[in-house]
């Protein structure tokens, strides 16, 4: 995860409101509801990415992991066609 400078420090942070921007809008599991996504880390090429995060209760942790899981197709979609890179 080895992409470095401005490019790289504006696409993580394109990634990162994409992502909260679809979970906000588009995800209506409650599951979601307490959930900030901190930060975002890829591969140089792209095709692997880190998304950190952070629930505002602690309590709510497996859950909201569950539920990042399921929805990790539709905010790799949502990333491909509006970020289009």
């Amino acid at each position: 995860m080895a992409r470095t400078g401005n490019r790289g420090r504006r696409l993580y942070e394109a990634m990162r409101e994409v992502i909260a921007e679809t979970i906000k809008r588009e995800l209506s599991d409650p599951r979601l509801s307490l959930v900030t996504i901190t930060g975002v880390r890829a591969t140089e090429d792209m095709s692997e990415a880190t998304v950190f995060w952070t629930v505002y209760r602690a309590s709510a942790r497996d859950g909201a992991a569950t539920a990042l899981q399921s929805a990790a197709g539709i905010l790799q979609g949502r990333i491909g066609r509006d970020l289009r890179t």
